[in-house]
């Protein structure tokens, strides 16, 4: 591992004017906030992390040798050490450290996480190799840590998280995962979806009319969640979006495509858009086409918004007051952005978005 700091880096001169906050045209950068980008290593094994100030452009840059899962959770960069399986975190200061409370130890066989849209929560359940099962949610310093009360899953299955709401407003998560996640297919996929409320402390009634092994995904005000629906899992998929406040239900048809896979699913505050990933295939008959679904739920419609061939665009999230959205290549490294109205596709960076951080001044 190494650190190096880098004046003005070129990565990110235009991004403070391109990005973040849903304004359309360009706006003075906010101090105390750095950009944080990430560039995965090629072969894969490790990563490098960009921590750009927005108010100056001086860039602090950290290279993680062994890691995976880089994961931007409050003012820091998580990932898991693949060798170790220990947890860390890389901060804006350019110190790597053991995450605080995401601890690893010989007594677990998995311990999985997924963090809130704006980074400032964190779910993540720990499985015990005597077949235990613990949940647990946090606010991303640590504070408001508490365990959740879910149902062990099934002899043989595993509970995985599977979105967590801005302001620990809903946490969805699968309650019969397989042993082990499915081989051959890039996407992470939901068996039987289940909600809970962690603010209220009660769990959301959820009518999931087509259980299938589908990718979910959850508005990042919690009101809104999309899941993904087909026959066995094996597309193309309708689109079922649910509001957790009244348990209203809208279903959107299929799109006719031939798309087999798919996953990545991202919601709009307003639940008007929603957006996701699709593959052709796993790649044993031949090599594997990807593209990006965009779905109007105003319009009833699905229709594909972007064709990459053999590049995998992961959407990250609506932005310009959902008049675009930002792509991440999930393969090499890069950030693009789709101007919905025109169809417009623009890379941004060659490098992969992550998020806003504040800095210690």
């Amino acid at each position: 591992m190494s650190l190096r700091s880098q004046a003005r880096a070129w990565i990110c001169v235009a991004l403070a004017l391109v990005f973040i906050s849903g304004a359309t045209g360009a706006q003075e950068p906010l101090p105390g906030l750095a950009d944080v980008f990430l560039a995965p290593d090629d072969p894969p094994g490790g990563a490098t992390i960009y921590f750009v100030d927005a108010l100056t452009g001086l860039s602090t840059v950290v290279s993680v040798a062994d890691g995976a899962d880089f994961t931007l959770s409050g003012d820091a960069v998580i990932y898991r050490k693949t060798l170790s399986g220990a947890i860390m975190r890389v901060r804006a200061s350019g110190a790597i450290e053991p995450h605080p409370f995401l601890r690893w130890s010989p007594d677990l066989a998995s311990l999985e996480w997924v963090v809130s849209p704006d980074g400032d929560a964190i779910a993540w359940v720990e499985r015990g190799i005597d077949g235990s099962t613990h949940t647990y949610l946090a606010l991303a310093d640590g504070s408001d840590r508490r365990e959740l009360p879910l149902p062990a899953p099934p002899a043989g299955a595993r509970l995985v998280p599977a979105a967590l709401a801005d302001k620990l407003a809903l946490f969805v998560y699968d309650a019969a995962a397989p042993p082990a996640p499915a081989a051959g297919t890039p996407y992470t996929v939901v068996h039987e979806l289940r909600v809970y409320d962690p603010l209220g402390e009660v769990f959301i009634p959820f009518d999931d009319a087509l259980p299938c092994p589908c990718a979910a995904g959850v508005s990042a005000n919690g009101r809104w969640i999309a899941r993904l629906q087909a026959p066995g899992g094996s597309g193309p998929f309708a689109l079922s979006l649910s509001d957790s406040s009244s348990g209203a239900a809208v279903r959107l048809q299929p799109p006719a495509l031939d798309f087999r896979l798919a996953g990545d699913v991202v919601v709009s505050a307003t639940g008007a858009l929603a957006a996701y990933s699709v593959a052709s295939g796993t790649g044993e008959s031949g090599p594997v086409q990807y593209g990006v679904i965009l779905a109007d739920t105003r319009a009833r419609q699905q229709w594909l918004v972007v064709s990459s061939g053999a590049v995998r665009m992961r959407p990250i999230r609506f932005t310009d007051q959902d008049a675009a959205l930002l792509l991440a290549d999930a393969g090499q490294g890069g950030t693009h952005k789709l101007e919905l109205a025109t169809g417009q596709l623009t890379r941004v960076s060659h490098r992969t978005y992550l998020g806003t951080v504040t800095l210690d001044r």
